[in-house]
């Protein structure tokens, strides 16, 4: 026989419009087997539960933990330590990159993220951390040539349009 103890999280009180009724979701229920372990950290662990299953389905699409397409059976082990790897280097790197400042090179947003356009403070998401690695990536590449300078010197000929927007930005707003 077993003791251990239920918490029982009371759900809270919404409406879905201003002078609507009070609806409530379902309670949750903790259990736990560690029966000294005080309510605050109990709460606490729980909590920090939903960064760890945000992490695991992170690693899981984004990156391609578990997708190798690799022949070798040494390869098939290693690569998911290699994924989980790169996956918590993205993450170190910006979350030092926010605490000395912000990010210097911040994509711009699309039109329909325009509430977010000033918040250099806000933790970028997973997918903007990605774009913006690829960005740095290869925007030495693709800047590197200048198309403009094949036409002929004295520009008489030749009236050529400024992009408001670097080439970078836009495949990289688009990936």
């Amino acid at each position: 026989m077993r003791i251990e103890r239920i918490v029982v999280i009371a759900p809270l009180g919404y409406r879905l419009t201003k002078g609507g009724k009070v609806l409530y979701r379902q309670p949750a229920y903790l259990v736990c087997t560690d029966t000294k372990l005080p309510l605050k950290k109990l709460l606490q662990y729980y909590l920090w539960r939903w960064g760890i299953e945000v992490n695991f389905r992170e690693e899981k699409t984004l990156i391609g933990t578990g997708q190798a397409q690799v022949r070798s059976e040494a390869s098939t082990q290693r690569l998911p330590a290699v994924t989980v790897a790169a996956y918590a280097m993205l993450w170190i790197s910006a979350l030092v990159q926010q605490r000395n400042g912000g990010y210097a090179s911040r994509l711009s947003q699309p039109k329909w993220r325009k509430d977010r356009q000033n918040g250099d403070q806000e933790l970028m998401s997973t997918g903007e951390l990605q774009r913006l690695l690829r960005q740095e990536t290869w925007a030495g590449v693709i800047r590197s040539t200048n198309y403009f300078a094949l036409a002929s010197e004295d520009g008489s000929d030749a009236k050529c349009q400024k992009l408001e927007m670097d080439l970078a930005s836009h495949l990289f707003n688009a990936a």
